[in-house]
Order: C-alpha cells, then sequence, then structure tokens
C-alpha cells in the first residue's frame, strides 16, 4: 500500500512538472513579439547559420527550425520573432523564422548584397563569407522538370535506372563509379565545377559537381549521381519537395 502510494505521488509530482514547464513554454513563445523583415541571406557564421541582412542593412543569424527548407538565393520576407536569449560572438540577435515568403521573381535581374564592401584583413580570412555573396547565389533561375516538385533530370534517368542507385549517409569507402543518392543541402561554392554538400543524417560535408543543375544553396534536397572521385558526388538527377 505504501508503495502504490508513494508511487502516485511520484507520478503526480511528475504531472505537476510537465505542466509547469508546458505552461512556461507556452508563455514565452506568447511573449515573443511578432515581427516582420524583408532582406536576403548572405554568407554563413561560423556555425553555418544564414546570415541574414534586412534592406535596412542590419544583420540576424536566421534560424530556421520552424520554417523548413528555403530558396536562399532570392530576396524574401520572413515572419518571426526576436530570441533575446540567444546571441553569436559579434553580437548579432537571432531571428526565429516561422514563415517564409518570396516575391515572384524579376527576370534578368542581378542579385547584389545589401552590405557595403567591406576590407578584409588577411588575418581575418575566415570572416570573409560575410562580406561577398557566394558565387552560387548569381545561379541561373531554377527550371523544373516537374509542376509538382522541384526536379531536374541530368541524366534523363527512368525508374529503371533509379532502382539501380543506392542510398548513403556518406561517402567514406564508396567505390568510384558506384550509383547512390544522398540527402542534405548545398552550402557553398568551392570551385568553379564543385559545391560543398552537407548531409542531412550525420552533417558531414561532400563535394558535389552540379553537372549543370541549378540547386539553390540552403534548399534541402535529393541527389542521385555517380561517385566520381573520393568524396565527390556528380549530379545525375536532383529533387525536392520542399
Amino acid at each position: 500500500m505504501l508503495k502504490k502510494v508513494r508511487s502516485l505521488l511520484v507520478c503526480a509530482a511528475s504531472i505537476l512538472a510537465f505542466t509547469a514547464v508546458s505552461q512556461a513554454i507556452i508563455a514565452a513563445d506568447i511573449n515573443q513579439e511578432s515581427i516582420t523583415l524583408r532582406g536576403q541571406i548572405e554568407g554563413y557564421y561560423n556555425n553555418e547559420l544564414p546570415r541574414f541582412v534586412t534592406e535596412e542593412g542590419k544583420t540576424y543569424a536566421f534560424s530556421m527550425k520552424h520554417s523548413g527548407a528555403m530558396l536562399s538565393y532570392q530576396p524574401f520576407v520572413g515572419e518571426g520573432y526576436i530570441d533575446n536569449n540567444q546571441l553569436m560572438t559579434n553580437g548579432d540577435p537571432v531571428f526565429i523564422v516561422k514563415k517564409v515568403v518570396y516575391d515572384d521573381p524579376t527576370p534578368n535581374v542581378v542579385a547584389t548584397s545589401i552590405l557595403p564592401k567591406q576590407k578584409v584583413n588577411t588575418a581575418e580570412q575566415g570572416m570573409s563569407s560575410f562580406n561577398s555573396r557566394d558565387p552560387g547565389y548569381y545561379h541561373a533561375p531554377i527550371v523544373s522538370a516537374s509542376a509538382a516538385q522541384y526536379q531536374q533530370n541530368m541524366g534523363n534517368l527512368g525508374n529503371q535506372e533509379l532502382s539501380q542507385y543506392q542510398y548513403v549517409e556518406s561517402l567514406d569507402n564508396v567505390e568510384i563509379g558506384s550509383k547512390v543518392y544522398v540527402l542534405g543541402s548545398l552550402v557553398k561554392t568551392e570551385t568553379d565545377t564543385l559545391m560543398s554538400f552537407r548531409l542531412a543524417d550525420n552533417r558531414n560535408k561532400i563535394l558535389v559537381n552540379r553537372n549543370g543543375a541549378i540547386i539553390p544553396i540552403g534548399q534541402r534536397v535529393t541527389i542521385a549521381g555517380i561517385v566520381s572521385a573520393p568524396g565527390v558526388l556528380t549530379v545525375n538527377l536532383v529533387y525536392s519537395m520542399a
């Protein structure tokens, strides 16, 4: 009987604690002032959070934990709130984005940086991504092969060919010539032909040869391709439901 009473007391205490935490979370969310900011992504912080620059030139770390995948190569409107409990090492606040809204793309308009050009000290080369947009942002507009989802089929793959591709979470120890597919997002241009791709499952990076595909930086995509060199995947098909 005593054990049963203790069990009931523990259960009641757990419920009360859970209720208190839930109420605190709800209260914190209610107290956040909803704001709308217009701007664009320009570079990344050292922890790979995108750097959002408003039309007025104010900078924020851009958290997308509620907003899903994004096409980050064009200006857009973000709706959300400022998390006053978080600051980046340089003092920039964190903008928690709950919704992203894009304008209709304007043809033949080249994206430009909102921030003025800055001289970068040689000792600060690690911060240079803050001062210029990645070349990936200047890719031509996307033309999708499907109206239902973003898709570019560079290798003209059909269902029979796709059945030969195997899903992998890493290119470690994968033989050259293997047909594989991966899930993740492009994060940075490395050379004229290669881009850095962060894998969704383990956040490790591989190199991707776009093979002519236009893949927005930051967009969560699935890529089917052939391992063309150690750690390098050449695109045959890219698609995204986001």
